[in-house]
């Protein structure tokens, strides 16, 4: 109950550990930003002092290939780098939302999650549907010796065709036919989770995300509510990745790693 008096990334009663450096943060931080797919920019100084002290760093996107403008958030979890992983991959994890109905599609390139998601919104607005492919930055991990892991995703072009035949042999519990094609297709959605390991057991945490909302629902509003729920998202993702270690044990599904590959359970 005492957990909101605490610095995001830090913890009571666990061993001291020496102070991270600017230059050890600076150094991954920048690798990303040369050899990552979709890198995170860098921080200034007084950012990455912040994350130092354990604060939560959040910053507002400029607009990229004539998409909407983002928000990136950025902290240091005291955590092993694949316990944050399965906080953010493993939707077992997630309480979920009430409001979104989804249904796990097949990969069918080089992607590790594909999925479609209806979001049920309270009138007037309409609601909205997307077809999401999650793919691993496996070139990232392997030019870092594993230093570093990333996963980005991005609308699929094609998937309101995809889906639609599905919905017709009700695949997706609670979605008709007719709400399917009254929902606005979300024509922009995009983002990042970066993971780089620091001294002592340490991870750098990032996120970033783009989107439009399609229809007259405004871009501008989208984004100022993904740069305010950083936070909250946040927290509930180290949440999470504290629990992770109990979760994803011997005869969990496997999850994909940093490398593409299967990732090995905790013992």
């Amino acid at each position: 109950m005492l957990a909101w008096l605490l610095p995001i990334g830090l913890s009571l009663g666990a061993p001291a550990k020496a102070p991270l450096t600017d230059a050890q943060l600076l150094t991954v931080l920048e690798e990303q930003a040369r050899l990552a797919h979709a890198p995170l920019p860098v921080p200034g100084p007084k950012q990455r002092a912040r994350l130092r002290e354990g604060k939560l760093v959040k910053m507002r996107l400029p607009s990229t290939e004539g998409g909407p403008v983002g928000a990136m958030a950025l902290v240091v979890a005291d955590l092993p780098l694949e316990e944050v992983w399965v906080g953010t991959a493993d939707a077992d994890m997630d309480d979920g939302d009430n409001e979104l109905l989804s249904l796990d599609l097949p990969t069918r390139g080089d992607e590790v999650f594909r999925w479609y998601g209806y979001l049920d919104l309270p009138a007037p607005i309409a609601d909205r549907h997307f077809l999401i492919r999650t793919s691993v930055d496996e070139a990232l991990h392997a030019q870092t010796a594993g230093r570093i892991w990333a996963r980005h995703w991005t609308i699929e072009a094609d998937g309101l065709e995809v889906v639609r035949p599905l919905v017709a042999q009700g695949r997706i519990e609670g979605l008709s036919p007719e709400a399917f094609a009254e929902a606005i297709w979300v024509p922009h959605n995009t983002g990042t989770w970066l993971f780089a390991r620091l001294p002592e057991g340490r991870t750098l945490l990032g996120y970033q995300a783009t989107a439009s909302l399609g229809g007259s629902f405004p871009d501008g509003l989208v984004n100022r509510t993904i740069y305010w729920g950083l936070d909250r998202l946040m927290e509930e993702i180290l949440g999470q990745a504290r629990r992770a270690r109990g979760h994803y044990r011997a005869g969990h599904d496997p999850l994909p790693g940093g490398d593409g590959g299967p990732l090995a359970p905790f013992e």
